[in-house]
């Protein structure tokens, strides 16, 4: 987790966190995430938050039993790693905390309503649309070189993306396996066609 906000804050431009499709959640590390990035979308129908942390045995699968102190102190360690997330990206840090100090999840119209998060988008699309407005927050502190360029980057592919995404698909290999196979048949019955010296 850590290494995934490590570098969405080093990023020179602005990342964005869609939590999509609906049914989903960003919960626990998910909600650190979210909350690490320069735009937080939620889908409707989704949720974020019950970030309090737990410790699981490696053995059983099960929360491990730790005592008051360790308890505590891990708890401190995760509120004060998010207060400094969200206040760093201009969210709410009051509410933001409940998620790890009382497990509070929050639906995509309460994070919208409690300035968690920065917008709710049905697509990727209506996210880009909504993030390149002129008054979106990281518009106008990246400029035309903010969220626009960064997000639209992403939608382009070109023609060896394409050609290797068509050649990749678990049918037309099945196909290029069975031709080869041939092939290699047809080879071993036909003189001068064989890879054998």
């Amino acid at each position: 987790m850590r290494e995934i906000i490590q570098q969405i804050i080093r990023s020179p431009i602005p990342v964005a966190v869609y939590v999509a499709p609906s049914g989903s959640r960003a919960a626990s590390a998910g909600f650190f995430i979210l909350l690490s990035s320069d735009i937080a979308v939620m889908a409707p129908g989704t949720d974020t938050g019950a970030a309090s942390p737990l410790l699981i045995s490696i053995l059983s699968g099960a929360p491990a039993q730790i005592d008051e102190t360790l308890k505590r102190k891990i708890l401190n360690e995760a509120t004060a790693y998010l207060r400094s997330l969200t206040s760093k990206r201009g969210r709410n840090v009051e509410l933001a905390e409940k998620a790890v100090t009382e497990a509070k999840a929050f639906s995509e119209k309460e994070a919208l309503e409690g300035r968690l998060i920065d917008m709710i988008a049905r697509s990727p699309e209506n996210c880009w649309r909504n993030s390149t407005a002129q008054d979106h927050p990281v518009r106008r502190q990246h400029g035309d070189a903010g969220p626009a360029q960064s997000l639209a980057h992403g939608d382009r592919d070109d023609f060896e993306q394409r050609l290797l995404s068509y050649f990749v698909r678990p049918d037309v290999l099945f196909i290029l396996l069975i031709l080869g196979i041939l092939a290699y048949m047809r080879s071993s019955h036909i003189p001068g066609w064989s890879f054998r010296a």
